[in-house]
């Protein structure tokens, strides 16, 4: 069975930011009489409804307990994932208990619609965060069941940003996704690159100890912290044909950062020094040929997320990391982040620890999907084996502007044997 659809096309909504990106209400219309109740229930035999030759909604239910959970599901031929506008109708004995819309092809991200006497709430999600509560809506319940969501964007779209809940595709995401391809395509075709102590490439190509710049031994490699000056090092390159040197990334911040306390375990344990590399970074590639000017390094500091509380020099709890990425990949689109990792001190209550290094790429695919790629020594990872590894700990980011092509820096042939 076909259906067809009109699209309204409301300019400063930006609804229709990607094409696959459809309304169903006249499927959910055609089987109002289920929303009721659950006493009266009876299941829904599954049933496809193709809108475009690939392009159908999902209609299937789901029984448990004295509930039935209705589902509408935006769906492509050939794809494993519903697309945004999918609803979930949960009907009780009473009928219609709530309402879930998802969004950005993940189910943690929703719009929860409880019913009300004359009105409507909604709680808005985003990457499992609660970002907007009980936003009243002027509709029953049962008329968002049948209706567009047009009309609920129409009455939040002023005061809640719905490019959040419908990404936009942008050219510029290409530079990251570039960048990505390109240390993903070097990692399969080189050997594995050693993780080494203290390790990192010098401003003449060579491997050395970062502490000392002696050579190093055998076997030659990176630790966290040479992995991210490796990469920042394939963009500085690009722009200048010159690469980072170290001691210009191990200049610390005293008095940018720390207190008296931390002040006596400056040289003895360096408690700051990922957020000093990090930050020496993102300065150098911003401010190319410029000495360093400790007024301005915090300039690059990721410090304004929404809804999400930043600690000064620390940044934000690893659990919101992915949350965080995604609220940057669509207000800042084209930017890469040089992350670091801090804990709290073992022996030393409440103090900080900078301990780990990571270089984060985060973009809106073609397809308007997130993708993130955690980039660490010669491996690629993810956002959850970071929180495994690093428990309550926090990240703090600093921001690179991405280019559009880049030439990654070329390892001794002595790492590849």
């Amino acid at each position: 069975m076909r259906y067809v659809f009109l699209f309204l096309i409301v300019s400063n909504l930006n609804l229709f930011a990607f094409e696959n990106f459809f309304y169903d209400f006249t499927v959910r219309s055609t089987y109002s009489q289920y929303f009721d109740s659950s006493n009266t229930v009876e299941r829904v035999k599954p049933q496809k409804y193709y809108i475009s030759d690939d392009y159908y909604v999902e209609v299937s239910s789901l029984i448990a307990r004295d509930y039935v959970y209705y589902s509408f599901f935006n769906r492509k031929d050939d794809i494993s994932y519903i697309f945004p506008g999918s609803y979930v109708i949960k009907v009780g004995k009473n009928g219609i208990e709530q309402i879930k819309i998802f969004f950005i092809n993940r189910a943690d991200t929703f719009i929860r619609i409880k019913p009300g006497d004359m009105h409507s709430s909604a709680d808005f999600y985003l990457i499992n965060t609660l970002v907007h509560k009980d936003v009243k809506l002027p509709f029953k319940i049962r008329d968002i069941a049948t209706g567009s969501f047009l009309d609920i964007a129409k009455c939040v779209g002023n005061f809640i940003d719905l490019k959040f809940f419908i990404p936009k595709y942008f050219e510029v995401y290409d530079n990251v996704a570039s960048i990505v391809d390109e240390f993903r395509a070097f990692f399969k075709s080189s050997y594995s690159i050693p993780e080494v102590y203290d390790g990192a490439m010098n401003e003449v190509g060579e491997m050395v100890y970062i502490e000392t710049g002696m050579p190093q031994r055998k076997p030659e490699g990176f630790n966290c912290s040479g992995f991210g000056k490796w990469v920042a090092d394939s963009i500085y390159q690009t722009i200048t044909g010159r690469l980072l040197k170290i001691e210009d990334l191990k200049i610390k911040h005293i008095g940018i950062r720390g207190n008296s306390f931390t002040k006596h375990y400056e040289f003895s344990k360096d408690p700051f020094f990922g957020l000093d590399w990090t930050r020496n970074i993102a300065y150098k590639l911003k401010n190319i040929n410029t000495k360093l000017d400790l007024s301005r390094v915090r300039e690059t500091d990721v410090n304004s997320v929404r809804f999400l509380e930043y600690v000064d020099n620390r940044g934000y709890e690893i659990d919101n990391l992915e949350f965080v990425l995604y609220y940057l990949a669509l207000n800042e689109p084209g930017y890469m982040y040089f992350a670091s990792i801090n804990t709290t001190m073992n022996g030393f209550p409440g103090k900080v620890f900078h301990s780990h290094v990571v270089v984060l790429f985060p973009f809106i695919d073609r397809e308007a999907i997130f993708r993130i790629s955690v980039m660490e020594v010669n491996n690629e990872t993810s956002i959850k084996s970071l929180k495994d590894r690093y428990p309550n700990a926090y990240v703090h980011l600093v921001r690179v502007k991405v280019p559009k092509s880049i030439s990654i820096v070329p390892i001794p042939k002595e790492m590849n044997n």
